[in-house]
């Protein structure tokens, strides 16, 4: 953000700082390198006998009526050593401009495809929308790789490994479980098959299918009927679009780039997520961290890394 300076500066460490943060406020909204940090002369709040001095220093750059700090002039690394913080913030924006550039606008084609699909949904209710919930929930209870108290787990004959493996094929039957008061599906390949005919994934997932006896033992074990009946729609509704923007990021190769810097996929979707639902991202958590302390409060301990927004959020 931009410095707001209501009262002329007076004092020449306090100037070249402020100089200094109009060039990065600039570079950080993409103005090129060339044009970084000019400003009207009139509109620069630092006193005129100050402001006088930094020209006769030879520290300021004048074009025409426009004028910014020399930032680049490496005759001046001596007095741009008194400001390391500002100097280390410029330096990653003029390293990394046209990587963010590229960043910026890859995240402005992800935000475009969903505003594509937004579209679709409005003039495709409710099969739209139910398939981007479905996707979403079967994403996140997929990720959390059901964790369960394990004595229960070896009371109903299941070894740790076998439950890793008939759990996972549990998953398609738990999510349209978890949705069947509002959402009537028989075959969780058909979401993915919308989203594909649509083009908008590529493919539709293979799913295994559980058996019957070893399904009615996974939610006993999970009591997936105690979970289910503790969320409300809303919920539902929040989890299913998050985990839906994950997916679709994912499947398009839209977060593998951000492995590494997950502040910058936090950013990515909590801004997909407020743009498609209109709400608050700390509503949302307020929700969830109701609904996850009422889990606690139940026993359900294993449910708070079932039912949950993604960890790097």
């Amino acid at each position: 953000m931009e410095k707001i300076v209501t009262e002329k500066i007076a004092e020449r460490k306090t100037a070249i700082s402020y100089l200094l943060s109009l060039v990065t406020y600039d570079l950080s909204n993409f103005i090129g390198i060339e044009k970084a940090g000019l400003r009207p002369i009139e509109s620069i709040r630092i006193e005129e006998n100050l402001l006088n001095q930094l020209f006769r220093l030879k520290l300021l750059i004048k074009e025409g009526n426009l004028m910014r700090i020399d930032y680049n002039n490496k005759a001046y690394d001596a007095i741009f050593r008194d400001f390391p913080l500002e100097m280390k913030i410029l330096n990653y924006y003029l390293t990394n401009q046209r990587t963010l550039l590229q960043e910026k606008n890859k995240n402005e084609a992800i935000k475009k495809k969903i505003r594509e699909i937004l579209e679709d949904i409005d003039k495709n209710r409710p099969e739209l929308l139910d398939a981007m919930i479905v996707i979403g929930l079967w994403k996140m209870i997929s990720t959390s790789s059901l964790p369960a108290p394990i004595e229960l787990v070896l009371r109903e004959g299941f070894s740790p490994k076998r439950w890793s493996v008939v759990s996972n094929h549990a998953i398609p039957k738990l999510t349209l479980e978890l949705i069947n008061t509002h959402i009537k599906m028989s075959d969780i390949s058909l979401s993915f098959k919308v989203f594909n005919k649509r083009g908008y994934i590529s493919r539709v997932p293979y799913f295994e299918v559980v058996d019957i006896n070893d399904y009615e033992k996974i939610k006993n074990i999970l009591k997936w009927d105690e979970i289910m009946s503790m969320l409300s729609n809303n919920i539902l509704f929040y989890l299913g679009v998050i985990w839906f923007i994950i997916y679709y990021l994912e499947t398009n190769n839209y977060l593998n780039e951000h492995e590494e810097k997950p502040q910058e996929s936090n950013a990515l979707v909590k801004s997909l997520t407020e743009y498609i639902i209109k709400n608050d991202w700390d509503k949302i958590e307020e929700d969830l961290d109701k609904l996850h302390t009422e889990f606690l409060t139940a026993g359900l301990n294993w449910a708070v890394e079932i039912i949950k927004i993604p960890e790097f959020i």
